[in-house]
């Protein structure tokens, strides 16, 4: 893997991971073939290589700058618990005046006190993808451990570690004929080794070691292979095989990404690389979208289809509600010079996005004391200003 490029690799990853996963909650909701219905769900499998990526980018930022476990949490209990339980409080409120969802303060508080991982009743209240988020949540919860575990032991014993626990954890919600339920087939021991990989990886990226093929045919001839055999178990074997099949799933998905990638269409890579940076935001509000659009569809009598309106409203919706949200919350990072991904992107194809972007920042570097409003309330005038 070139150095040069790494970062970028993963940031794309974390956008086509996101794509996919949108694109099949939104094909689940239209009319198909058994056999269709059945594809799709390789789109889901982009929350093998999110797993992959989390496990990386935490243990990244932890080589780059160790935290106590207090400062670790509280991080990440700014940057996603807080949107997330934002985003939960609006769904739940919504909820209330248009019946997308059933609502109670019984579920609520799941959320609130993440105790829905551990009921299955409760688990896919305000969307069936928040489970994702009590599954990361618990491994926040033991990442500075598995910090230890990394540092005490080599990299093969560290990944056989993390191998003999998920599928200690597979074997035994196999034994007890759980595979069907959430709280037992997305509980964090299942991902353990995907996560583990992902610090590996975060350490041979410090070393500077090559963990890719070098000829990009190798790389889709693997891919492909893989996601063959992630098809044929997932297809043939049912709960029993989903349940097994994570190792083609993670390496058949990231392959083929890689692929797509390496393949260097501008236009392709820039796509992917913004959908990364909005990536957290449109995996919490895409699925309150598409649940509002089928509800009105309903309402309206429309036909739920490939061409029908609901399709075309659920285009038109997620990108303003998506943009906004991700200004409102993320974008001031940038502007104060923590990130540059988005405007370097968009300044190299954008001449007027570059001088609106050059005035926010100089207006942030001029006058650090203003508060986040006064800057989103810059940014927006400069955004809409000739």
């Amino acid at each position: 893997m070139n150095r040069s490029n790494t970062i970028e690799l993963v940031d794309f990853l974390k956008g086509f991971s996101i794509f996919t996963i949108v694109v099949f909650h939104v094909l689940k909701t239209l009319p198909m073939s058994p056999l269709m219905t059945k594809f799709i769900f390789l789109g889901g499998t982009g929350i093998h290589a999110f797993m992959l990526i989390s496990g990386f980018g935490l243990y990244l930022s932890w080589i780059r700058r160790p935290m106590t476990y207090l400062e670790f949490l509280k991080k990440r209990f700014v940057k996603i618990y807080v949107p997330y339980i934002f985003v939960v409080t609006l769904i739940a409120i919504v909820s209330l005046i248009i019946p997308i969802y059933k609502s109670s303060w019984y579920y609520y508080l799941g959320h609130v006190l993440l105790y829905k991982t551990f009921d299955e009743s409760i688990v896919g209240s305000f969307g069936d993808h928040f489970w994702f988020l009590s599954t990361i949540f618990q491994f926040y919860f033991i990442f500075p451990v598995l910090v230890k575990l990394k540092e005490k032991l080599s990299t093969t014993k560290f990944m056989a570690a993390g191998m003999a626990v998920s599928f200690a954890w597979i074997l035994l919600v196999l034994v007890l004929g759980k595979e069907y339920m959430r709280t037992w087939n997305s509980f964090f021991f299942q991902y353990m080794w995907e996560f583990m990989l992902g610090m590996v990886l975060a350490a041979f990226y410090v070393e500077k070691r090559r963990v890719l093929p070098a000829k990009n045919v190798y790389i889709l001839l693997l891919g492909l292979s893989a996601l063959v055999v992630h098809g044929f178990l997932a297809i043939q074997l049912g709960g029993l095989g989903r349940m097994v099949n994570d190792i083609p799933a993670l390496m058949g998905y990231t392959f083929f990404a890689v692929f797509i990638y390496r393949l260097k269409k501008f236009l392709v890579n820039r796509f992917f690389l913004f959908t990364a940076t909005i990536s957290f935001s449109l995996y919490l509000m895409h699925v309150v979208v598409l649940k509002l659009v089928a509800y009105y569809s309903l309402q309206w009598g429309f036909d739920v289809g490939y061409w029908s309106c609901p399709s075309i409203l659920c285009l038109l919706m997620v990108s303003p509600i998506i943009l906004i949200w991700d200004h409102l919350f993320y974008k001031v990072r940038w502007m104060r010079g923590k990130s540059g991904i988005f405007t370097n992107h968009m300044k190299a194809g954008y001449p007027l996005f570059a001088s609106k972007v050059n005035l926010i920042e100089i207006f942030v570097k001029h006058h650090p004391q203003r508060s986040t409003e006064e800057i989103i309330i810059v940014l927006t005038i400069s955004f809409i200003g000739k």
